[in-house]
């Protein structure tokens, strides 16, 4: 439902207008980058739609139609995705119906590599089939249900071949009472002859502090990891939530207490750093280091007199602070330092090797005249 999800209120607002108007375009474009939540808004949207006791910014959320949408099971609502050939041969996505639903059950806020790993392999080749195309246009030829409207959600339509002049006549000439609801992280990948027919609604992804409050509201998580979580997932909602098993503790102390070592060069505080943070394993240094990271940024587009995010107390203390520390010194440099270190420990390189390594490149570069 609109009310859960992290978008601004002007957005949900405007869709809520469309629907309110009666006059709701036959295909929409909700355009967002990997985890803004654009498939999300655009179910909500459907769910609006298909609610028997709709409200005036809401579906009710309670009623059978709102109870079959959630689990993708109204009649009324037609979904589809890129997906595997079986074995060679083309198929149809409902084969693959049941790890859909439960991908979205997972996160709603899908990417495409999540997408693969679900149907066995990262590298797995999928694509929208004119198979699919056919069947399609068999089912939203069929009688509304509900006798409201028929949705036809298609999430990336990039990954249209052929199919994509199947779907374009379908477009063009929609059976009665149909909606087109085409979801795509990369539009420059979709038909133009597609995207021409479409009215497009812009999904940004959510802010530093809609993503705090979203983690916070839903999750129960606590408000400083919240802000953490932010931070990392720079409003990739995607990464957000796989990041909530990950940070179990803040990284805003040891990171500025790390660098603080760095510029004094107190090689036996450093060494201790480090051994703490080996022992939390290769991914809680990852997060560390990019945290770090981001950090680093926020300070350099400070010191340019420009904000990104709006930042807690002391992390905005901290940029401040770091600014001043920084004048006349190169912000590309120290990020790079931290950017190999993290693509060495990735690469299952000697994580104290390199977070030493690291160590005494920070501190010739902070301490630079």
């Amino acid at each position: 439902m609109f009310e859960k999800l992290p978008h601004p209120d002007t957005l949900k607002e405007k869709l809520i207008q469309i629907y309110a108007s009666g006059k709701i375009p036959h295909a929409i474009l909700f355009e967002g980058k990997e985890g803004s939540g654009n498939l999300a808004i655009a179910l909500s949207f459907a769910r609006l739609i298909l609610c028997d006791q709709a409200t005036p910014t809401d579906a009710c959320g309670v009623c059978a139609s709102c109870k079959k949408t959630e689990i993708l099971g109204h009649p009324d609502l037609f979904v589809s995705y890129p997906y595997p050939k079986k074995d060679n041969k083309p198929t149809l996505s409902s084969v693959y119906f049941d790890k859909f639903r439960q991908l979205l059950k997972e996160n709603v806020f899908p990417s495409v590599r999540d997408w693969q790993e679900k149907l066995g392999s990262s590298g797995v080749k999928i694509n929208i089939y004119t198979d699919e195309a056919k069947d399609l246009a068999k089912r939203v030829s069929l009688k509304s249900y509900s006798g409201k409207k028929k949705i036809m959600l298609l999430w990336l339509p990039e990954y249209l071949g052929e199919a994509g002049n199947s779907i374009l006549k379908l477009i063009e000439e929609p059976p009665e009472n149909t909606l087109f609801f085409l979801v795509s992280e990369n539009s420059r990948k979709v038909l133009t002859t597609i995207l021409s027919r479409t009215q497009k609604i812009k999904i940004p992804n959510p802010t530093h502090s809609q993503t705090t409050n979203y983690l916070c509201k839903e999750y129960g998580i606590n408000q400083t990891n919240a802000e953490t979580i932010a931070l990392l997932s720079r409003g990739n909602m995607n990464k957000a939530i796989k990041n909530l098993n990950n940070v179990e503790e803040p990284y805003f102390e040891p990171f500025t207490s790390w660098l603080r070592d760095c510029y004094s060069y107190k090689l036996k505080d450093i060494n201790t750093r480090i051994e703490e943070l080996n022992k939390n394993g290769r991914e809680f240094i990852v997060n560390f280091l990019t945290y770090g990271m981001e950090l680093i940024r926020e300070s350099f587009y400070f010191s340019n007199n420009t904000t990104l995010v709006e930042l807690p107390e002391k992390e905005m203390n901290f940029v401040v602070k770091f600014a001043n520390l920084m004048e006349g010194k190169e912000y590309t440099t120290l990020y790079s330092i931290l950017s190999d270190s993290i693509r060495g420990i990735e690469g299952n390189g000697n994580s104290k090797l390199i977070l030493t390594d690291t160590s005494i490149q920070i501190k010739n570069l902070l301490r630079q005249k």
